[in-house]
């Protein structure tokens, strides 16, 4: 059975909202999360049209 995860995030048209922690834990299930999204809708992420964005919180070294 697939594993779920609590990813808050809002969800739009054609625009979603993610929200997570700023640790390796969160960030490699954000991934999944999103590439599972893609295989099932057929759709891809663009790119060039995508942001992520910190905290204040967040020392740099952790934006890498």
């Amino acid at each position: 059975m697939p594993r779920s995860f609590n990813i808050p995030g809002f969800f739009f048209a054609d625009d979603n909202l993610l929200f997570c922690k700023a640790i390796d834990q969160s960030s490699i299930k954000l991934k999944t999360l999103i590439q599972n999204l893609c295989a099932t809708s057929g759709q891809l992420v663009n790119f060039n049209k995508s942001s992520i964005i910190f905290s204040k919180q967040i020392p740099s070294a952790r934006k890498i």
